[in-house]
């Protein structure tokens, strides 16, 4: 999922499937790890389609190189 969405070419119908399966994937690991796994950078991954939707590109606007900083 993380390399689909950080391309700088993304279809837009295949965002609604990555999200879709992303909450399936969500689901699946609450069965397997404990309430504690998840705090609120695990909840936050549900929310990176909907900003894509938003803002664009995720390539444009992540902070990943400058927090390695």
């Amino acid at each position: 999922m993380f390399n689909a969405i950080s391309q700088k070419v993304i279809d837009e119908q295949s965002l609604e499937d990555l999200e879709n399966n992303m909450n399936e994937v969500m689901c699946l690991i609450e069965a397997y790890f404990p309430s504690t796994f998840f705090d609120i950078s695990i909840h936050l991954i549900i929310h990176l389609v909907k900003e894509i939707n938003y803002l664009g590109p995720m390539f444009l606007y992540h902070m990943y190189p400058y927090d390695r900083l």
